[in-house]
């Protein structure tokens, strides 16, 4: 049975989040989706923990020569889904 996700009228900057990460560019850093979508650092924050405890994003980590390390942030086929259903009731909500 799925889990039943419960998102506060507050967190909609979240499907935001979704909706910038399915426009076919690839993958994105943390600072790009924060900048990109002018979003406090805990709203950032809070809608990726949420969205990957959810298998919505996959974090994908990046080690770099200087021991630094990059997370890059894209979609899971579990959110791709979501994303095609929302598609499809917003299609179905405007006829």
């Amino acid at each position: 049975m799925a889990k039943e996700i419960r998102i506060a009228k507050r967190d909609f900057y979240i499907f935001n989040i979704l909706f910038l990460l399915s426009c076919g560019r690839g993958n994105f850093r943390y600072s790009e989706i924060r900048g990109m979508l002018k979003l406090k650092d805990s709203q950032t924050d809070h809608g990726l923990k949420l969205l990957r405890k959810h298998f919505l994003i996959i974090a994908c980590i990046i080690p770099t020569k200087k021991g630094r390390i990059f997370v890059e942030y894209r979609l899971s086929k579990r959110g791709k889904t979501l994303l095609k259903t929302l598609n499809s009731l917003k299609k179905y909500s405007l006829k």
